[in-house]
């Protein structure tokens, strides 16, 4: 994560100029008002004030010190933790992962998925986004894992919504996003 460490504040001035996305309102329409919501790889922290903004508590973990230290400025409610660490269960409501979980290894993966599994309520929300395609590969100074399909999610997840898109950006990406709900007992 050292290229966050170093690109720390270029990055949050950048993304809090992004687009809220359609992702963001589909998500947020399974997450009840006043519900948990965990960010996983909160970055420039955008998408939690987004959140808050929309009547629900967030709070977020983030590799990245300079990015727990500006959005605590922000005062939002993180901590520097790694998804592969997250002990929680059955806290949140619903868990956001937008293009963070790609920076794990592909074997670290499943690892992941079963702690975010763990830590959301059953019937509970889950949103994550991978760049498209099936290489892992070390890019620009950081670790990228791609994505072709939502398999590795189906054990835990009922996919609801499975898009590829271009980037909004332009920045000649595809991307994979999943929005998906917990499995309870019944499914």
């Amino acid at each position: 994560m050292g290229y966050y460490e170093e690109h720390a504040k270029e990055y949050a001035e950048q993304s809090a100029n992004e687009p809220i996305r359609e992702d963001h309102a589909r998500f947020l329409s399974m997450v009840p008002k006043g519900g948990l919501i965990l960010d996983v790889g909160f970055g420039g922290a955008r998408s939690m004030l987004y959140f808050q903004k929309h009547g629900r508590h967030v709070c977020g973990i983030d590799t990245c010190e300079p990015f727990v230290e500006r959005a605590a400025s922000l005062g939002l409610e993180v901590k520097t933790l790694d998804v592969l660490q997250l002990e929680e269960r059955e806290k949140y409501d619903g868990v956001w992962a937008s293009a963070s979980l790609l920076h794990l290894k592909k074997e670290d993966l499943p690892k992941a998925i079963d702690n975010i599994a763990r830590a959301l309520k059953s019937g509970g929300a889950f949103y994550c986004s991978f760049k498209y395609g099936d290489s892992e590969r070390e890019e620009g100074g950081r670790h990228f894992t791609d994505l072709r399909d939502g398999a590795l999610l189906r054990d835990r997840f009922e996919i609801l919504r499975e898009d590829v898109s271009e980037d909004a950006l332009g920045r000649g990406n595809r991307w994979l996003s999943l929005l998906c709900r917990k499995k309870t007992a019944e499914n």
